[in-house]
């Protein structure tokens, strides 16, 4: 099938809102959605939909373009599906994603949010045959699969390799993807793995989410290529298992969500026997990192915590308003930072500072800080004035509770710039002079 539009949306008032995130190298750029547009439902737009990791470069055209995004079954965007329509139902693998395009006569690599990190490496070890795919894949496609790998430890176990689970026409305007046949054909060409995928009832998928112990299905349905009389599946929609839902909410959350927890187990007697182990063992299960917490669901043990083996980094970035903290937390370590000041923006991203709230949104960073590292974050970033030991040390306490790294940047004001707070300059004096430095 040919390219009609090689251009992306011009989402640059997305970016502008910080509903988009944008970042890459000098060549390409990754447009990820943020936190702000999910907390503020921007998904109205159509155009957020496919900012979940689309790859363009200066011009704006695109280079690989994964899925759109879909939401799990009664979520507000989800389709609503009559239980008898006729679906496509795929397993749904508990990995993570990678996508795969020739961009100038070269294989290009991403996962949702990066161009080069960890993830990618992981997922290169199984598909390792790069010679063969710059001559055996469609150059007007992104290739999409879902990678299980022995060091990136998920909820339900699978056969760990390189799963092919899409492939996306790399064009602006249509909206095409190959079926699970095509992609059948294609895994078996290249010698890929593929999941298990069926027809059925809608209503018979949702069914087993009551007793399947795998994460769950991608449902797809027949839709119109727009602007065309083309027809093609397209994913519509998540379903979730409970036993997934009940495994991620104890591994990934801190101890408020036991109740929940316990909610979910009272479906389903094998759950309930998993649930009265994290109760009587609370204190020393919501302590391990998220990898142990899996481990201890399946065992119904409490592990060993490893000695000097961190799970991640915990970076403090530290430098007086106006410094480029935020900057450089997003332009230099690639993430969003939390830091104390996002707690005084309304929900127009408009910043009102309230004195008198301080140790509130202080407070409320740390437990922000805190849920990133208990879901296993492998860099976490805070970004605060932090001028003294004093201010930190919650954050050190943090990192040894889950077993973090932890590593301190000062950032200073080389180019000048002026806190976008409006932080007065006496205000400012004052933190210069109690700046405490540990050499």
């Amino acid at each position: 099938m040919h390219i009609k539009n090689t251009k992306f949306h011009d989402v640059s008032d997305l970016v502008k809102n910080k509903f988009v995130n944008s970042r890459g190298n000098a060549e390409l750029n990754i447009l990820k959605y943020t936190k702000t547009a999910f907390s503020k439902q921007e998904f109205n737009d159509k155009r957020m939909l496919d900012c979940r990791g689309v790859v363009i470069d200066g011009d704006n055209q695109i280079a690989q373009l994964p899925f759109r995004k879909i939401f799990n079954h009664g979520e507000k965007f989800a389709p609503i599906i009559d239980g008898n329509s006729i679906v496509c139902g795929v397993h749904k693998l508990n990995g993570f994603m990678l996508s795969l395009s020739i961009h100038n006569n070269k294989l290009l690599w991403s996962t949702s949010g990066s161009l080069q990190n960890q993830h990618i490496e992981m997922g290169r070890e199984f598909l390792c045959d790069e010679d063969f795919y710059i001559k055996g894949i469609e150059r007007n496609f992104t290739y999409i699969f879902e990678i299980c790998h022995p060091s990136d430890p998920h909820i339900v176990k699978e056969e760990f390799g390189a799963y092919l689970i899409g492939a996306r026409l790399k064009d602006g305007g249509l909206f095409y993807m190959k079926n699970e046949e095509q992609l059948d054909l294609i895994a078996k060409l290249m010698d890929w793995k593929r999941p298990i995928w069926r027809y059925d009832k809608f209503e018979n998928f949702v069914s087993e989410m009551s007793t399947n112990k795998t994460e769950g299905y991608i449902i797809k349905g027949q839709t119109w290529c727009e602007n065309t009389t083309l027809q093609f599946e397209a994913p519509l929609l998540k379903l979730k298992t409970d036993w997934y839902r009940f495994c991620k909410i104890l591994a990934r959350q801190d101890e408020s969500s036991v109740d929940l927890a316990g909610f979910i187990a009272k479906k389903n007697e094998e759950y309930l026997k998993v649930f009265e182990f994290v109760k009587n063992n609370k204190r020393k299960f919501f302590e391990l990192p998220e990898y142990l917490r899996l481990t201890a669901l399946n065992t119904m043990e409490i592990p060993s915590l490893p000695k000097n083996i961190y799970n991640g980094t915990l970076v403090l970035l530290r430098g007086l308003p106006g410094a480029g903290k935020s900057t450089f937390a997003s332009e230099v370590i690639g993430i969003d930072s939390v830091e104390a000041d996002d707690f005084f923006l309304d929900e127009n991203s408009i910043y009102k500072f309230e004195h008198s709230k301080i140790g509130e949104a202080h407070a409320n960073c740390k437990l922000r800080c805190e849920k990133l590292l208990i879901q296993g974050d492998k860099v976490v970033c805070v970004s605060n004035t932090f001028t003294t030991e004093k201010e930190m040390q919650p954050y050190f306490e943090l990192a040894k509770k889950y077993n973090y790294y932890v590593s301190t940047v000062i950032v200073e004001n080389r180019n000048e710039n002026i806190s976008i707070h409006n932080v007065p300059s006496e205000t400012i004096d004052k933190m210069k002079n109690r700046f405490n430095i540990k050499l």
